[in-house]
């Protein structure tokens, strides 16, 4: 009787043991295996499906897997080749930018140009006159090389450029290149500049700062009006500042100025770039830019720099 129950309970304890045996290769070995293969889905990004066996619903399920593995692969397409379209128009955006740049920072000094060969033709006659002047255009064509030679300043500083200015200096030969367009709008200017100051900023790069915000602030004042310099110490800093008494900036665009490509000007009448560019030149230095203004009372620039590098 003990022996028939052993042998019974073998038997029963054999057959559970293929019962659990056929169970596990029906059902959670196909389980194990999808959960697998979901693992390696995140680490390839889709590139692993499964046979589907039978018509049951485990066979249901991986077979939605594999849809959803096939949509994660077409997915995965479409997003290297639309990465690789953005790529190209981040290219094409970026050289896009350097042209409209060189080309901004020519037409700065190509406009001082001009405006000294105009007073060439009215007062020429006189030696001393015509000297200075001829001087000017040569330091204007200079700036123009600079600029070609360096494809921007981003493109990095030349072997032995002068790597410090002389603010009142460099005001000096910017207003020269001014004057002419100043007189005809009628603008006062008033200077409260320090003498010797010195501040570690290539030549180059202050005049394009004072360029920028003055032919902005001088392209505010149509109808004439105050523009004034000033140049201190605070703090151990230098800090310049072009005020004028213009048509000012809504104060809802205030937060803009610095933006790629913004102009409140006329369509053809500016570029958007002159603000931007002194902003990149301000982190180039580790100088600060900052920006007041009224409508219909005028703007205020201030930069601040370091006197050290």
């Amino acid at each position: 009787m003990i022996l028939q129950i052993v042998v019974f309970a073998l038997l029963a304890l054999g057959f559970l043991f293929i019962l659990i045996y056929f169970l596990s290769q029906r059902f959670i070995r196909p389980v194990i295996d999808l959960a697998q293969a979901m693992g390696e889905v995140e680490v390839e990004m889709g590139e692993k499906t499964m046979p589907v066996a039978g018509s049951d619903e485990l066979s249901r399920l991986v077979e939605s897997y594999n849809d959803m593995v096939r949509r994660i692969r077409r997915a995965n397409e479409e997003m290297k080749f639309a990465h690789e379209k953005l790529l190209q128009s981040e290219k094409l955006a970026t050289l896009g930018v350097l042209s409209s740049s060189v080309a901004h920072r020519i037409n700065n000094p190509l406009g001082g140009l001009f405006n000294c060969v105009r007073l060439l033709q009215r007062q020429g006659d006189d030696p001393d006159f015509r000297r200075n002047y001829l001087e000017l255009i040569m330091e204007g064509l200079e700036s123009i090389e600079k600029t070609v030679g360096q494809l921007l300043w981003t493109a990095g500083r030349r072997e032995g450029e002068e790597k410090r200015s002389e603010v009142g200096e460099v005001l000096v030969r910017v207003l020269k290149f001014l004057d002419y367009r100043m007189k005809k709008q009628s603008i006062a200017y008033v200077q409260e500049v320090a003498a010797g100051i010195v501040i570690p900023v290539a030549p180059h790069d202050l005049e394009e700062m004072f360029l920028n915000t003055m032919l902005n602030a001088i392209q505010a004042m149509e109808a004439g009006g105050i523009l004034t310099i000033t140049a201190g110490r605070e703090n151990g800093q230098v800090v310049l500042r072009i005020k004028d008494t213009g048509t000012g900036i809504p104060e809802d665009q205030l937060d803009q100025v610095f933006d790629l490509f913004y102009s409140t000007k006329k369509a053809g009448e500016g570029t958007g770039l002159g603000m931007w560019m002194t902003y990149e030149l301000m982190k180039k230095y580790r100088g600060h830019i900052a920006l007041e203004s009224k409508e219909r009372f005028g703007t205020t620039v201030s930069i601040r720099l370091p006197e050290e590098a």
